[in-house]
């Protein structure tokens, strides 16, 4: 086959006019001759370069155009903002090292706050008076929890009160004490959830709750949830001066 025959089949075979059995015998040929493959290869290259000249013609006259175009952005009013000599540009470090110190600053008087409140919290933090009557030989959950709480137990406290407050879920005050247990052992989060239905529910128990629950809440630093309580009880004869102590 000359090289003029091989370079019509060729084309035949790029423009899809060859019959099925012509596209058999070709590209078995093509697999058996890697010089006839090389050059499929580079008539299909060819095929595709000028199939897509325009654009790049066109890719070269836009390069060529933006090469000779000098372009200046306007930033009208705020040109002074993006002027490598503007104020703004030579004192950029400055500012940002400015905010910086401002925010640490803050943060840290935020800090510096928050351990204040809570050194006052637990100054004024204590147990809460048993006012659960149990005989000494009473064998039971609750009893021996309250024994504990008047020890100063609060681990053991925790643990018998935990069972008292499960077997008798009737019991408001088991679920106070236990809570008040969990913050003197500075478990805040467990206390809260026992803690908040309380100071809903028994007239009895409603003013001590909403205390312990305002303490809790200021130990997990939840100041802005605490406040409403604090601000009920600010009057009252047991825990309005605590108020007045933890609020410096």
């Amino acid at each position: 086959m000359s090289v003029e025959q091989t370079q019509d089949t060729i084309q035949a075979y790029l423009e899809g006019r060859m019959s099925a059995e012509e596209l058999r015998n070709f590209e078995a040929q093509i697999q058996a001759d890697p010089a006839l493959a090389e050059e499929v290869h580079r008539c299909r290259q060819l095929r595709v370069m000028t199939r897509h000249e325009h654009l790049l013609q066109g890719k070269q006259t836009l390069a060529a155009v933006m090469a000779e175009i000098d372009i200046t952005p306007d930033y009208g009013q705020h040109r002074r903002y993006f002027d490598h000599s503007s104020w703004f540009q030579r004192w950029l470090p400055g500012l940002l090292v400015l905010a910086a110190l401002v925010s640490g600053g803050t943060w840290y008087y935020g800090y510096q706050q928050r351990q204040q409140t809570l050194a006052r919290v637990q100054s004024v933090l204590e147990p809460l008076d048993n006012i659960i009557g149990f005989s000494p030989d009473d064998p039971g959950s609750a009893a021996a929890g309250m024994r504990a709480y008047d020890q100063r137990n609060y681990p053991e406290a925790i643990r018998y009160l935990s069972t008292a407050a499960q077997e008798s879920q009737d019991d408001p005050s088991l679920q106070l004490y236990l809570a008040v247990s969990y913050l003197l052992q500075q478990e805040p989060a467990r206390a809260e959830p026992l803690l908040r239905p309380l100071t809903q529910t028994d007239a009895l128990l409603t003013v001590p709750a909403r205390w312990y629950l305002a303490v809790c809440l200021l130990q997990q630093g939840k100041k802005t949830e605490a406040t409403p309580l604090l601000d009920a009880l600010e009057e009252d004869v047991v825990y309005g001066e605590k108020v007045r102590r933890v609020r410096g």
